[in-house]
């Protein structure tokens, strides 16, 4: 045990004895490369803003600042350039200004300070950071400190304001700090860890990122606008605090035997796959790096960004989730030195200047910061307002006793501050399913998730209406009295009435239950474009069947396989049609006797009322399985939408297999509109698709594009 302890003493970061330059760590050259990229920015800047309260000696508060930078090297650096090579440039003896200014409000020195955090530092000119206090009143003052991330990180913060307490309680009372320099500077590691680098220390390392790594792909989300071309980093921040729920994650944490930070990373994983649709997710986390006990004490820029990769299966529980999370989060901290420039390079991972290379989203969980501690000072940290973004999104959740504090930093030119708020109700949503609904597969907590759904609604545009429910055909029989005369459907051949369309219904319902067609039935309807093709469709809803579009104009083989597929009990044809499905065929008398009313014995909201099929493009055709509900909040939404009326005149072009046919059918008959059906020769001839739509004075249509670029808009000033 002795030998391996001396082993480690030796093998760690030491003091340089060559004062010469040493060049820039691998993090470093990464920022000093966006940095060449981007000039003119301050996107890595990080900004400390206090207002302090009290009587303050501001001899000792600055003789503190400048202690502090004389004893880490860190903040003492900036990047010296010779002969195309970079190093860190060490100042010995600078000269070290805490900047002094007055205001007439705390408003003025609030903006003082904003001013002083969008400071465009130049890394090749000392200083890497800027401090300065302004003065309010006697008593009241705000300090502001702003320094490059290339020096600096999250543990050098705490470094640097604990010693700050310490220099400035003791300077008041006038004694000398006993504060020990750091075993090792910044530098000291820079140097150690290339030489590590050179002797192959991490090659196991390397080989596990790179089979870890092995076939990544891009995640992408879809924001509210496209990437632009080459990345930009134009950000602002949302911070929300979330009562009780840091302290239901760590029971749960402590259920499962893990820790609060693996928790919050299968959240997140989970997030990331239902916004992406992907059940392979990457995000990046943070590493401390400072496993070498000589780095603890020491400020400089040693954090380093890991790859989380997650594979979700949405059939498996959150525990079952977390437990495969946790092999890789504990697996890559314990790869966490390989710098992830080297992780990158290992993956074969292709550039994209719209991007940051492998991951655009991070997740870090804090330590709850304790306030400043100054003698007689009452001291209030301040969030200094951000106008940049490292990546897509930037997560932080810091456990404040019992309550979780979110921080989402994000990029505005990708996402819109509603989309954010979305996101981070969903995830919270996702941590209380964890916590409430252990046993509960992802796929079944998220049906379970009403915080969820009630954001998303939020998240709606307009105001919220009830949704409607109900069969169908008893809606239509309601419009049907209210429009008995108005023309429903029309042909070159043929038009009825509201009045007409639902006898004829009625008349069809009742031949077909005499022959044994029922509720849940599935009934293929064949028919060419006509009024009976929408009194049988009406028929079948009033009956709970299920209609199942058959186009007699597809090929054999998809009618097959659709009504194989289907296992339709039989399918009603006309003359043009018959011999689509010899077996099953059942024509429509011309005669049928009227009916007894029944709108008031459908079926309710929720049976099926069709079942429609896919393309096929990407493989065999899909059914799915539509609801009455389903139909009624479409057709109520587009009706909003399109502020349709009954004095529309809808043209009914679309195939009865593809869904533009319900909007065509339901957003005239649920409407009170007329629908004007195109006869089947003439889809394909544009001219007569003219001559139809200038007839018939059409205004509203739902065309494929490929149609209406060949149409002449000119005469079609009916259509709005």
């Amino acid at each position: 045990m002795l030998a391996r302890a001396r082993a480690r003493v030796t093998d760690g970061p030491r003091p340089r004895q060559d004062r010469n330059n040493v060049p820039l760590s691998y993090s470093q050259n990464t920022l000093w490369f966006v940095d060449r990229l981007r000039t003119g920015m301050s996107t890595y800047n990080v900004g400390f803003l206090f207002r302090l309260e009290g009587d303050l000696d501001v001899d000792a508060l600055t003789d503190s600042v400048a202690s502090i930078i004389m004893r880490h090297e860190a903040l003492r650096t900036y990047v010296l350039v010779e002969n195309d090579e970079y190093f860190q440039g060490i100042v010995e003896s600078p000269d070290i200004v805490v900047e002094r200014e007055s205001a007439q409000s705390e408003e003025e020195a609030e903006r003082l300070m904003a001013e002083l955090g969008d400071t465009v530092l130049d890394l090749t000119r000392f200083p890497l950071w800027r401090a300065a206090l302004v003065t309010v009143g006697d008593d009241l003052h705000y300090f502001g400190f702003v320094v490059h991330h290339i020096i600096f990180d999250g543990v050098s913060t705490s470094i640097f304001f604990e010693e700050l307490e310490q220099e400035y309680n003791a300077r008041r009372t006038g004694t000398t700090p006993e504060i020990e320099p750091p075993t090792v500077q910044f530098a000291d590691f820079s140097e150690w860890q290339r030489k590590r680098m050179s002797a192959g220390a991490w090659q196991e390392s390397a080989d596990y990122w790179a089979d870890t790594l092995s076939g990544v792909d891009v995640m992408d989300i879809a924001g509210d606008r496209p990437l632009p071309p080459e990345a930009t980093y134009e950000g602002s921040a949302q911070e929300t605090s979330w009562p009780g729920l840091a302290a239901q994650v760590n029971d749960l944490a402590s259920s499962l035997s893990t820790t609060p930070i693996t928790v919050y990373a299968t959240a997140m994983a989970c997030l990331f796959h239902r916004y992406s649709g992907s059940e392979d997710v990457i995000f990046g986390m943070p590493t401390a790096n400072r496993s070498e006990v000589e780095c603890e004490r020491t400020v400089g820029f040693f954090i380093n960004m890991l790859p989380l990769r997650c594979r979700i299966d949405p059939d498996e529980t959150f525990k079952e989730c977390l437990a495969g999370i946790q092999r890789r989060f504990r697996d890559g901290q314990a790869h966490g030195q390989l710098p992830l420039e080297e992780i990158i390079a290992g993956a074969g991972v292709k550039r994209d200047p719209s991007r940051s290379t492998l991951f655009q989203y991070t997740l870090t969980m804090n330590e709850w910061a304790e306030p400043l501690r100054l003698d007689g000072i009452t001291a209030e940290e301040k969030t200094p307002e951000t106008s940049r973004a490292k990546f897509f999104q930037s997560w932080t959740v810091t456990q404040n006793g019992p309550d979780l504090e979110i921080h989402i930093g994000y990029n505005t030119d990708i996402f819109d501050r509603a989309t954010i708020d979305t996101m981070q109700r969903v995830f919270v949503g996702i941590l209380r399913r964890a916590i409430s609904l252990p046993e509960l597969s992802l796929r079944q907590s998220w049906a379970h998730d009403e915080e969820t759904r009630e954001t998303q609604l939020r998240f709606g545009r307009g105001r919220t209406v009830p949704t409607p429910t109900g069969n169908v055909f008893t809606h239509f029989c309601e419009i049907a009295d209210a429009h008995t005369q108005r023309v429903a459907v029309s042909t070159p051949d043929e038009e009825l009435t509201y009045g007409q369309l639902r006898r004829r219904a009625e008349a069809i319902r009742a031949h077909l239950a005499a022959h044994g067609v029922g509720a849940g039935d599935r009934v293929g309807v064949a028919l060419t474009p006509s009024p009976d093709f929408l009194a049988t469709v009406l028929a079948l809803l009033a009956l709970g069947a299920v209609y199942v579009p058959v186009d007699a104009m597809n090929p054999p083989g998809r009618i097959e396989a659709i009504i194989e597929n289907a296992e339709l009990r039989r399918v009603v044809c006309d003359a043009t049609t018959a011999g689509v499905a010899p077996a099953l065929e059942s024509r429509l008398p011309t005669d049928l006797p009227d009916a007894a009313d029944t709108s008031g014995t459908a079926p309710g909201g929720d049976a099926i009322a069709y079942l429609m099929y896919t393309s096929g493009s990407t493989g065999t055709p899909k059914g799915v399985l539509v609801s009455h509900d389903n139909i009624l909040g479409f057709i109520r939404n587009v009706r909003t939408l399109f502020e349709l009326t009954p004095q529309d005149r809808f043209l009914g072009y679309a195939s009865c297999g593809f869904d533009v046919s319900v909007f065509e059918m339901f957003g005239a008959l649920l409407t009170g509109a007329s629908l004007h059906l195109v006869p089947s020769a003439m889809r394909l001839d544009m001219s007569g698709v003219q001559r139809f739509l200038e007839e018939h004075r059409v205004t509203v249509t739902d065309l494929p594009p490929s149609v209406m670029k060949l149409l002449d808009p000119a005469p079609l000033d009916d259509l709005r």
